[in-house]
């Protein structure tokens, strides 16, 4: 079937795979930028398509072979499977490899490499050994193209053909998935006749994944075929392709293999396991190659950890996972290669179903599967985003799991397949929606706007969304219905949209979409629509249009009604390009040509997109379709436009331009027309104008240039200066087609008149070629030219040196060859000239000989004292010589001279890591030997210094401690003499290195207080410049209260805005790790009291400042958002607490959280996840809330052993006498006893590892330091993690004990550690034979139920700002009554 798709697959290397989403192709127009065509790659001496089976490289490559013979050229054809003995391969692979007699490229194409390895092992040898045998000049001239599955390509195989290409030489390339554009070809093909419904179905249901690999999408496609659908359920398509997949793996041909073979079933449950192990582990690859990289290990699963044990069957039963069977699995086409022996999924989405397809089988049941899915608690809980394909997936089969995505998350629900559902489950989900909405004021219906909401459709839609749809509903719940009406369209809310749409007091977005939503509009509502198509907002005027044409307008209306359009609207500039042109057709597209062309010569076109989109578009349907003569109004329209070069020539245009010189390009037959009846129906000025607008000169471009020279007489009516445009183009290169050029230039006279240049073309190809060579010749290395210019600086003194100097330069700047040199950095660029000798050859020694005498003979201390002179110095000297002495150390030189070089070098500002080398071999030296000279050196340069200078000299000789010129620097700074600016240059750049003095010089200037010194004042300058510096720096924590003090005066901070810039350079804030939380809180509220609230909201609005300030608030936020740390995300909720009308800040706050909480999570290893799995009491444990849930759920136990028939409450009790009898009497045990004998059970329940799969359980009885816990749970994590102990601290009450009413107090001291959960438990005892004597009783009135009520209300109180984790359970110790069987039944069968 795939034979007779007329593909045209394009090819990708191997290590640049090409974008494509799990779920979705790429927009319109992008598919045509992935890859390449084969037919592209003929200069390429060897290209190895690589692919799984059924991906159609035999197709690609055939392709090819067609194509290459019907060029005319030799191509051989060998299919490889065919070579099934030595003799066999040996015999068709000389045949195929024997280079043809004729010169020039010939072709080899050899498909099915991994097919011939099946039969012939060494078949790859005999290849490599024919292509050793061809001689060097066939091989260069052959172009070798072999296709193999990327499984069973031979790595050693590859080495080998390295060694006979250059690299540029070799290409490793994979086919392309297949885009729509394919999809509906292959649609076509079998007889789909209706390719963009099928589209539409592919993409709602989430099936473009399986679409875009061949042996998939051929299974969806009979499916269609057969059914007028795709598969009843994404989950069908998807089972159905995954099996389909692993039978896409190696054939065997051996009949005892075969009889060995898996079966596609067996290897779905393998491939399932190990989809799980990647999906819910830390690494991204599969691996069976040994161990070489710790780091890659890191990432790398190996196979041989998920070898054993049993998997449950697809259909039933038991199938083992064997590493034979895994093995297999890797040869499937449900993986790809990624290196040599490594693969990873195909697909995301295969990976994602197959791991819940692992989790369905092994019936995970609810709490460990919430565990392994879910994380965070209350608000802030949420399914892992890894894992929420995953949730999707099981979450139209698992009831438990559905419900709690409805009460916690719904938006997960809108990634399942919702449509395979009854109704009244999305009808549920769309409820859940809107609660999950209003539960919380700062949600956005954006939140909506990602995932497909159209699978929310259910017959009761309307009515759901009816009372929804009401403007006087709150915003974000209105925006929701409106984005689901539109997802949706369900019927009979026209009258509701409208009304919503007329509504100005909404945004255009809403109006705009909710007019999207509309149903076909009935004839009451068209007036309704007309009044909006011509809104003051464009966006909503072109919402009504799309529903007014063509069905309600004439297409001259329509085009008149756009023109009161803004085009300044991204949407409305879109819909002009690109919406607007599709909707005229050959019926319209006359009259749209005419109503362009009349209104541009009438100068009131408006938007101008239309005077180049229409006639663009008329192009297109010109081509396409023989029976319409548009070419003349094309014409006319595009000469009225020529005329308007205002128009022409604005920059609105040039865009549009582009299209148009595209569409030209791509419709050959009416760009000739087109430019036939231009000619003849312009002038030379508007034929000129017209030609020069168009990009590329595309109305006649060069590839038009032999068909106007072979029908030159159609252009024998027009002038000559306007028919030799035609031919402006330099002779073809071709010889066949220059042949052809030579004949009509002997056929026409005009025409040889016309292209009498082409005369001249070849001797100024020769006269260029000729000053080029000239050119060579001068930039070619002359070893005698260098000897005398090193002759000429040795001689020299003084700074003659300097002028014989730059001829040595120039010597070294030539290159054997005469090309070039690259460009490199001033100060090593001799250092690395083309044609500097080798280090031991004698004139390497000559050169450095002469650097360092061009060294001495000009001393750095005269120019130090003039910058100038400095200048000069450093790019003639420091710039050069430096780099070109080998051993700096044998340099002789005073104190004086090595004293000013260390100046030299340090005042050259760069950043060249080779300069930045070379500065760092010389200046310690140079700062050594100078010894004390340095000092007053350094001194005279920082006096004559300008400020830049002054920085660097700062920064390089007072960066590093050891040169001992720190005091210098400092000393000189704080001399009163200096200005602000040169006292803040050199304290910053000491600061910066972590200098004590300058830190405590800046520290002893915030000091002062900034009020009592005058704007402008020296003091006042230098306050503000420490300020600057420090809160820069990683001490600002310790400066902070004296700056806060400071800047509290709004004067301040009014008179020097820019005092804060320096903080936000960084947009995400992470070059500030120095800001504490409690710094950003303050930072944030001192620019918010400076202000003011109603400044703030509106710039958190619209993003409008009339501050310099304003900005520092978002920043101040995306500092701590970017921690992603639970401290961060409380800072956020304080001052989201706070500030209540900056509703952004609690955003922030909810979004830090769930990224701390997500970073917390800590992938499975492949034995955790199995043992989870088959294991139903094992348990997972990654955040308190898990710990705190799995310590209830084990007291739940204990309460059922109490409880239960024979149970153990009797123990908690203590009592007068041996047995019951009418006068026995009891009281509750201590409280430490009942502490203990929970610790006990809870011991022996969940602690160590014999529940927990990922950490170990510690039960205690000691007490966090400090303070005394009755019951601390601990689960610490492995010590290479990096995670944090989990802690549960259980404080025991009884419910005798008065201080109950205020327990949680106590239990509030304990959570401040971090990673820590609270438990409140009470144990709640009564019986009617309570002796109150020895233990007082509660009050009558205390029930089971007021205590749980009591207990979790001071939870709620505890725990209300969300900060603190916490619960309350009351366990029930109560003995039975008077009338039980307690103590006489006898417990049930296990």
């Amino acid at each position: 079937m795939q034979q007779q798709i007329p593909w045209r697959r394009r090819l990708f290397a191997l290590d640049k795979p090409p974008f494509q989403g799990c779920y979705r192709w790429l927009p319109d127009g992008y598919e045509s930028e992935m890859g390449v065509l084969l037919a592209h790659e003929r200069a390429t001496a060897l290209i190895v398509v690589c692919g799984e089976r059924g991906m159609g490289k035999t197709y690609a490559l055939r392709q090819e072979h067609d194509a290459l013979q019907a060029a005319g050229l030799h191509a051989a054809w060998l299919e490889l499977r065919r070579c099934t003995t030595t003799g066999l391969a040996q015999k068709r692979l000389r045949t195929a490899l024997t280079p043809p007699a004729e010169p020039g490229e010939w072709h080899v194409l050899l498909d099915g490499l991994d097919e011939g390895l099946n039969d012939l092992p060494q078949l790859d040898q005999f290849l490599e050994e024919v292509l050793e045998e061809l001689p060097e000049p066939d091989r260069a001239r052959m172009r070798l193209r072999i296709t193999c599955r990327s499984a069973r390509w031979p790595a050693r195989f590859e080495e080998a053909l390295r060694t006979r290409w250059q690299p540029d030489q070799i290409k490793i390339m994979g086919l392309v998935p297949l885009s729509a554009d394919d999809v509906a070809v292959a649609a076509q093909a079998v007889g789909i006749a209706d390719t963009g419904v099928l589209l539409e179905a592919i993409r709602q249901q989430r099936l473009v994944a399986l679409a875009t690999h061949p042996v998939t999408l051929l299974q969806l496609l009979d499916s269609y075929a057969a059914h007028t659908r795709l598969p009843a359920t994404v989950h069908e398509a998807y089972l159905q392709a995954c099996l389909r997949l692993c039978a896409e793996h190696r054939r065997f041909t051996d009949p005892h293999q075969m009889k060995t073979q898996t079966s596609p079933e067996h290897l779905l449950a393998v491939a399932a396991r190990l989809a799980a192990a990647l999906q819910f582990g830390p690494y991204t690859v599969v691996a069976d190659a040994p161990v070489t990289d710790a780091a890659a290990a890191s990432v790398e699963l190996r196979l041989s950890r998920l070898d054993g044990f049993d998997e449950p069957g697809h259909l039933g039963g038991r199938v083992p996972c064997t590493l034979w069977d895994l093995r297999q699995v890797t040869e499937s086409s449900l993986l790809v290669p990624t290196g040599d022996l490594r693969w990873v999924f195909a697909q995301d989405s295969y990976r994602e179903f197959l791991a819940a397809h692992f989790l369905r089988m092994h019936r995970l049941q609810p709490e460990p599967l919430r565990q392994l899915l879910w994380i965070g608690d209350g608000q802030d809980r949420h399914v892992i985003p890894a894992h929420q394909e995953v949730a999707a997936w099981l979450a139209t089969s698992d009831a438990t799991l559905f419900a709690d995505l409805l009460r916690d998350a719904p938006l997960v629900l809108l990634l399942a397949d919702l449509p395979s559902l009854p109704d009244t489950e999305r009808e549920r989900t769309v409820t859940a929606l809107f609660d999950w909405l209003e539960r919380d004021d700062e949600r956005s219906y954006l939140a909506l706007a990602a995932p497909p909401l159209h699978r929310l459709n259910h017959a009761g839609l309307s009515k759901q969304l009816r009372p929804r749809l009401q403007t006087t509903n709150p915003k974000r719940l209105l925006d929701a219905a409106v984005a689901i009406a539109q997802a949706c369209r369900p019927p009979g809310l026209n009258d509701e949209l409208l009304t919503a749409a007329e509504d100005t007091r909404q945004g255009w977005i809403l109006r705009a979409q909710a007019l999207a939503a509309l149903t076909e509009p009935a004839p009451h509502t068209l007036s309704r629509l007309m009044k909006l198509a011509h809104d003051t907002s464009s966006e909503v005027a072109v919402a009504a249009l799309r529903h007014l044409y063509p069905g309600h307008l004439t297409v001259t209306d329509y085009l008149d009604r756009l023109c009161d359009l803004d085009p300044g609207s991204r949407i409305v500039s879109y819909f002009l390009r690109r919406e607007v042109p599709r909707q005229l057709d050959t019926d319209t597209i006359a009259e749209a040509v005419a109503w362009a062309g009349r209104h541009v010569q009438a100068g009131r076109i408006r938007p101008a997109y239309l005077a180049v989109a229409v006639p663009a578009r008329a192009i297109i349907l010109n081509e396409r379709t023989p029976a319409l003569t548009l070419v003349p109004l094309i014409s006319e329209s595009l000469l009225a436009l020529a005329a308007d070069e205002d128009l022409l020539l604005s920059a609105t245009l040039q865009t549009h331009l582009q299209d148009l010189a595209q569409v030209l390009d791509d419709c050959p037959h009416t760009r000739r027309l087109l430019a036939r009846h231009v000619l003849h129906h312009s002038d030379d000025d508007l034929f000129t104008t017209l030609l020069a607008s168009t990009p590329g000169q595309s109305l006649i471009p060069e590839a038009d240039l032999l068909y106007w020279m072979e029908h030159w007489d159609q252009l024998a009516a027009i002038s000559p200066a306007r028919a030799q445009q035609v031919v402006r183009f330099a002779p073809p290169a071709d010889p066949d087609a220059n042949a052809r050029a030579d004949a009509a230039r002997r056929a026409h006279p005009a025409l040889a008149t016309a292209t009498q240049f082409w005369d001249r073309h070849l001797a100024d190809q020769q006269r260029r070629a000729a000053q080029a060579e000239r050119q060579r010749q001068q930039n070619r290395f002359d070893q005698a030219a260098l000897d005398a210019a090193l002759d000429d600086v040795l001689a020299a003194r003084g700074e003659d040196s300097l002028t014989a100097w730059t001829h040595v330069l120039r010597c070294l700047r030539r290159t054997p060859d005469g090309s070039p040199p690259g460009v490199r950095s001033p100060l090593v660029l001799p250092a690395r000239a083309p044609t500097r000798p080798d280090a031991e050859n004698g004139a390497a020694r000559r050169i450095s000989q002469a650097a360092a005498h061009l060294l001495t003979e000009n001393p750095p201390r005269a120019v130090i004292q003039h910058p100038s002179r400095l200048i000069k110095y450093s790019l003639h000297i420091a710039a050069t010589a430096f780099a070109l002495i080998d051993e700096p150390a044998t340099l002789r030189a005073s104190p004086a001279h090595w004293g000013g070089w260390a100046v030299v070098l340090a005042s050259r500002m760069t950043d060249h890591a080779d300069d930045v080398a070379i500065k760092c071999t010389w200046i310690p030296l140079c700062v050594e030997r100078a010894a004390d000279q340095m000092s007053p050196l350094l001194k005279t340069a920082l006096d004559r210094a300008e400020n830049h200078t002054l920085r660097e000299l700062t920064r390089v000789l007072g960066g590093p401690a050891s040169y001992g010129l720190r005091p210098v620097l400092h000393t000189w700074a704080l001399h009163p003499d200096r200005s602000p600016d040169q006292w803040y240059t050199v304290l910053n750049e000491l600061a910066a290195a972590d200098d004590p003095e300058a830190l405590s010089s800046l520290a002893q200037a915030i000091e002062t207080d900034p009020h009592e010194h005058g704007p402008g004042s020296p003091a006042r300058h230098r306050w503000l410049n420490a300020v600057r510096v420090l809160l820069r720096h990683h001490s600002l924590p310790d400066h902070w209260p004296v700056l806060r003090r400071g800047l509290s005066d709004v004067t301040i901070l009014l008179e020097h805005e820019g005092l804060l810039d320096d903080l936000s350079y960084a947009s995400d804030g992470r070059s500030f790790p120095h800001l504490t939380e409690d710094v950003l809180v303050e930072l944030h509220r001192l620019i918010v009291d400076h202000v003011g609230i109603e400044r703030a909201q509106q710039w958190a609005h619209d993003g409008s400042s009339d501050s310099r300030l304003l900005p520092l608030l978002g920043f101040v936020c995306r500092v701590l958002a970017s921690r992603a740390t639970h401290p961060a995300a409380s800072a956020l909720y304080r001052l989201a607490r706070h500030y209540p009308q900056l509703p952004q800040l609690a955003r922030y706050a909810r979004s830090t959280a769930r990224a701390a909480t997500d970073r917390s999570v800590q992938p499975l290893e492949p034995e955790q996840l199995i043992r989870l799995a088959t294991d139903h009491q094992a348990r997972l444990v990654r955040d308190p809330r898990q710990l705190l849930d799995l310590v209830r759920e084990s007291l739940t136990a204990l309460e059922k052993d109490l409880q239960g028939s024979n149970g153990t409450a009797i123990t908690l009790w203590n009592r007068d006498r041996p047995r019951f009898n009418s006068a026995t009497q009891c009281w509750p045990c201590w409280e430490d006893d009942l502490s203990d004998a929970v610790a006990s059970f809870l011991r022996r329940d969940i602690g160590g590892h014999r529940v927990v799969v990922n950490r170990e359980v510690q039960v205690r009885r000691d007490g966090l330091p400090g303070l005394r816990t009755d019951i601390q749970i601990e689960a610490p994590a492995h010590p290479d993690t990096g995670q944090q102990t989990l802690t549960v601290v259980i404080e025991v009450k009884g419910c005798w004990n008065p201080e109950l009413p205020t327990a949680q107090t106590q239990l509030r001291a304990y959570l401040s550690e971090p990673d820590t959960a609270g438990l409140l438990l009470v144990g709640y005892f009564d019986c009617t034979r309570w002796n109150t004597k020895k233990r007082s009783c509660p009050a009558t009135n205390h029930a089971i139920d007021d205590v749980r009520r009591e207990q979790h209300e001071q939870i709620r109180q505890l725990t209300d700002d969300g900060t603190l984790l916490a619960a309350a359970h009351v366990l029930d110790c109560r003995l039975p009554g008077e009338d039980s069987d307690w103590r006489k039944t006898a417990d049930g069968p296990a």
